[in-house]
């Protein structure tokens, strides 16, 4: 027959268990103030903006939609954002050679907000552009180009 552990011995795992688990809960947050601290580092302390923000394509019930999301933002500034979707029928990357086909405007996109543009769908190229100004200068993030068929399936 096999005696139980001693009991300091099943506080001590109890004990180092909580303790990991309260380790795997400080993590986001040290990657959040470390993110912090890497913003206002390399931005100075006037003027500046630290933000996150990402554009995705995807097509679903007959429509393409382009989505812009803001993923993190450290400063409360006014941050006005246009997203813009962009159709050929021919290939390319250049939102310049495109027609735009939507188009969305957020005059403060925050910290968690989603901005979407979408057109009905056609068998062609498709890309998004967000346009924003920030620190005083403006500023593009332009999604990859896509390639959808007539009934949405991503070629």
């Amino acid at each position: 027959m096999r005696r139980p552990p001693p009991a300091r011995q099943a506080n001590g795992t109890v004990r180092a268990a909580k303790e990991r688990q309260g380790m795997r809960l400080l993590r986001p947050l040290a990657a959040l103030l470390l993110a912090a601290a890497l913003c206002l580092a390399l931005c100075g302390c006037q003027n500046f903006v630290c933000t996150l923000l990402s554009v995705r394509l995807r097509a679903e019930e007959g429509f393409v939609t382009a989505a812009a999301y803001n993923e993190f933002s450290l400063d409360g500034a006014q941050l006005p954002v246009t997203l813009t979707l962009y159709y050929a029928d021919e290939e390319t990357s250049d939102p310049a050679a495109m027609t735009a086909v939507a188009q969305a405007e957020s005059g403060d996109f925050n910290m968690g907000q989603q901005l979407e543009a979408s057109a009905p769908i056609r068998a062609g190229w498709y890309c998004a552009v967000l346009e924003y100004a920030a620190g005083g200068e403006a500023r593009t993030l332009q999604s990859g180009t896509v390639r959808y068929a007539e009934d949405g399936t991503r070629l």
